[in-house]
């Protein structure tokens, strides 16, 4: 970045000028080049200082009171919290709690649930972070009053670790539901769970595998509704897809397996990688 800035060139360019060069000729070697080139990087720390070390199990960088400035919602599974690092103005940020005490909380992701112009907090709490049998999972909404007060709604609740949780409108009826990732340890499941108004919801599952990490929703065959994918680990290390014929009604698709009940999946994310369409 300092060559781009100082010589005029792109960063890629002056990234592909660092790289190019070998300590043969002077130059840096290729390993310093690249920590050369990511000097613009600089780590700081924001949001109040732990009192212990904290076991950050997930992060959501969102414009969570629309001011236009970009927020930080952080999921901390020893402190049993979920809190808001907001940043009040440019560079300034001041961390609050909200939603009280959720136990082990694993996922995090804004959106508005109630569609009154707000953005709403889902919540997969674990219940507790290390293995364990016990329906001691559940999924909170902290509804937000527009004014980033937040009231919980606990929508389920003694099932299995739950480690992730979206929304979508699986069956066309312009309220959102929930996918779902129960991990579990020994017994877990993915489901998707009807909005029913009012903050109640039906559970229908969709698979009763342990191990669920991620459910990210998406429409992954472009006919118009959202499908739901799944990445499931512990012995099955698979990964799931859910298509939805629009009405709520999914058909399962095993589209990846390892043979090594070891491989050790840990997230997975849906980009059009090679921009041709196509998730």
């Amino acid at each position: 970045m300092y060559q781009a800035h100082h010589s005029g060139l792109s960063w890629r360019d002056a990234l592909s000028r660092l790289t190019r060069r070998t300590p043969s000729d002077g130059g840096a070697s290729p390993s310093a080049a690249k920590t050369a080139a990511v000097q613009f990087l600089s780590p700081r720390g924001i949001g109040d200082s732990p009192s212990q070390p904290p076991r950050i199990s997930n992060v959501c960088v969102v414009d969570l009171d629309k001011d236009g400035l970009m927020d930080v919602v952080v999921c901390d599974a020893l402190a049993d919290r979920v809190t808001w690092i907001r940043q009040t103005q440019r560079d300034v940020y001041v961390e609050m709690p909200v939603g009280g005490t959720i136990r082990a909380p694993a996922h995090v992701c804004a959106v508005d649930m109630d569609k009154d112009g707000d953005l709403d907090l889902l919540v997969a709490s674990m219940g507790m972070l290390f293995p364990n049998n016990d329906k001691i999972g559940s999924v909170v909404i902290l509804e937000n009053d527009g004014k980033q007060q937040f009231k919980a709604h606990v929508v389920a609740e003694k099932m299995a670790r739950a480690t992730d949780v979206r929304a979508g409108d699986f069956n066309g009826d312009g309220k959102l539901d929930l996918a779902v990732g129960l991990f579990g340890y020994d017994d877990g499941e993915i489901r998707w769970m009807e909005n029913l108004g009012n903050w109640q919801f039906k559970s229908r599952k969709l698979l009763g595998l342990s191990g669920t990490i991620h459910t990210p929703v998406a429409d992954m065959d472009g006919d118009g509704d959202l499908d739901i994918v799944a990445i499931v680990s512990q012995e099955w290390e698979e990964i799931y897809v859910f298509e939805n014929d629009g009405k709520g009604h999914f058909t399962t698709r095993l589209v990846w397996g390892s043979s090594n009940e070891d491989f050790g999946s840990s997230g997975i994310d849906l980009v059009d990688m090679d921009m041709d369409g196509d998730l």
